[in-house]
């Protein structure tokens, strides 16, 4: 079994190779994702990202994360009212494609609260 406990590196050179071994021992199946920089309520447009997670707030162009895989929002508080603020925890557990080539991901927060009043 892989420990998972938090690590410190002192390059991120070391922590994605860290997280790169995690991410490949994690058992399931494995998605990509091209990033949509959107929010739905209030940008009409859709942005998107940069290959160079510099000139993104560390935002990555590309969103790969696989079933059963531990998550934590950490790019802004979309709906504090509704649990989902940086730091809530939670497991990707599937995906629901569209025909239109869109895809939801769906996770399933700590926090049983969480997103009550958001979800689609």
């Amino acid at each position: 079994m892989i420990q998972i406990s938090p690590y410190m590196y002192y390059t991120n050179k070391s922590t994605k190779e860290r997280n790169d071994f995690i991410f490949q021992n994690i058992k399931g199946q494995e998605y990509v994702f091209d990033a949509d920089d959107q929010h739905h309520d209030t940008c009409p447009k859709h942005f998107k990202l940069k290959n160079d997670p510099s000139q993104t707030t560390s935002l990555h162009s590309k969103i790969q994360i696989k079933i059963a895989m531990l998550i934590k929002l950490c790019v802004g508080n979309y709906a504090i009212h509704d649990e989902l603020f940086n730091g809530a925890n939670g497991v990707f557990q599937y995906v629901t494609k569209l025909q239109n080539n869109q895809s939801f991901i769906w996770i399933g927060f700590n926090n049983p609260k969480a997103g009550s009043t958001t979800r689609i």
